[in-house]
């Protein structure tokens, strides 16, 4: 009896264990039983957009195929993104609802509610769908600052600062991950299968005898301001892998999102996605560069969680925004489940929220986004059949039992992670 009474303990404990963990890793908003919603900040990147390039550059010499018919010009929102980004307003607002944070059919009162988005078409529109769908009576205004297809400082990634001291300093964390002869190497299948997916060896490039997946890698660090970028292989594999992603979240016949290659898998499609990642992480995710690209983001993101007439802010950038913000906040590493590209895949939102319990305020940082299926499928969503949700950790902070961070936590991170940016500044100076 007393070793059934201990196996009973332990089975009780390992299932406490995994509960716990399977809500740290890919958890769901409202489930904070105890606590109030007071107010909401949401980094979001734009939903399913068109690929940059058009099929007349670059991406229609790398393959022979038709590339999928869009409806949006290069680089805007597409109808179906249109659509999604309508589905998660409309989640959002059933969510606040159910939680007490706005009435149905709320209308938001001067000040109380911003909607900042950056001066590109994808960016603005996304912010009017979500808003639509989440405050379908309120009329909703989508603030830019900028003439449209300019970058507004808060959401482009750029330096802020460089010295030949900084770009060294730069190069010397790129190594220590495996430098770009390394990471060619370890991707190198990951490029196999972009290749066979497309057809290179049949391509324009190809028959011409250039081969754009076998150039050496580097990257460009600009002398003034302005963002940084990488050069051949991992470019020129960012470029078509974004395209093929989009493709198959937009093309309704996974086989002719795969090129009518048959025998192209899921797990083919994350490999190719990873490509994308890979980018990301190096160009915003390395620290030294995230923490110079991500300060005006993190200065927006400081001023509306000290704004105290503001409940609810939507800012809606970029993926590389988000990357270089929460890697600036030195996230600890994560790959988000259901989703092809597993850092910030498409619409994906970096959401802040704090929360009042015992006249104390609490907060909780997480990254919300559609599954494959909810957006290949367009599932509605419900709080039945809501969004994925992951909830981020940070260097240096820790949660508390409930999954949240205690009071002022979160706030002091954000500001310690700005006067890193004033520290490097001062350190990088030749």
């Amino acid at each position: 009896m007393i070793r059934l009474k201990k196996i009973i303990s332990v089975l009780f404990l390992t299932l406490s264990v995994f509960i716990s963990q399977a809500f740290a890793e890919a958890g769901v908003l409202g489930q904070h039983k105890g606590y109030t919603l007071e107010k909401v900040v949401i980094l979001s990147r734009h939903n399913i957009r068109s690929p940059l390039s058009s099929k007349d550059s670059l991406l229609g010499k790398v393959t022979k195929n038709e590339w999928f018919e869009w409806t949006s010009k290069p680089g805007e929102l597409s109808t179906k993104g249109a659509e999604l980004e309508t589905l998660m307003g409309l989640y959002f607002k059933k969510y606040l609802e159910s939680e007490g944070f706005m009435e149905e059919n709320y209308v938001p009162k001067n000040g109380e509610f911003l909607f900042y988005a950056n001066s590109m078409q994808r960016t603005v529109a996304t912010a009017k769908y979500f808003s639509s769908g989440m405050l379908p009576v309120a009329n909703v205004k989508v603030e830019y600052h900028l003439p449209l297809g300019n970058m507004d400082h808060p959401f482009m990634p750029g330096i802020n600062f460089v010295s030949e001291k900084y770009k060294k300093q730069v190069l010397d964390e790129i190594d220590r991950i495996g430098g770009f002869k390394g990471l060619e190497k370890e991707y190198a299948e990951n490029l196999a299968v972009l290749r066979k997916v497309i057809d290179y060896e049949s391509s324009a490039l190809a028959k011409k005898g250039e081969d754009i997946f076998n150039v050496p890698t580097d990257i460009l660090i600009p002398s003034d301001t302005g963002e940084a970028d990488l050069t051949g292989t991992l470019r020129a594999a960012n470029t078509v892998a974004d395209a093929l992603v989009l493709q198959y979240y937009e093309e309704d016949n996974l086989t002719k999102a795969a090129f009518n290659h048959h025998d192209v898998t899921y797990e083919d499609f994350e490999k190719i996605g990873a490509l994308t990642d890979l980018f990301l992480t190096v160009v915003f995710g390395t620290p030294s560069l995230s923490l110079n690209e991500a300060h005006s983001s993190l200065l927006e993101i400081q001023a509306e969680l000290l704004n105290n007439d503001r409940r609810f802010t939507f800012l809606c950038g970029h993926d590389s925004t988000i990357m270089s913000t929460i890697s600036a906040l030195q996230v600890k590493d994560y790959a988000l489940p259901d989703a092809i590209t597993k850092v910030t895949p498409i619409g994906v939102k970096f959401v802040i929220e704090k929360w009042k319990k015992n006249g104390k305020t609490y907060t909780t940082a997480a990254l919300v986004y559609q599954s494959v299926n909810q957006l290949r499928n367009r599932e509605f969503l419900t709080l039945n059949n809501p969004p994925k949700v992951y909830y981020l950790d940070f260097e240096g902070i820790s949660r508390n039992k409930d999954g949240f961070f205690e009071p002022g936590v979160l706030e002091n991170h954000i500001k310690s992670r700005l006067k890193a940016y004033d520290d490097l500044k001062a350190q990088s100076a030749d």
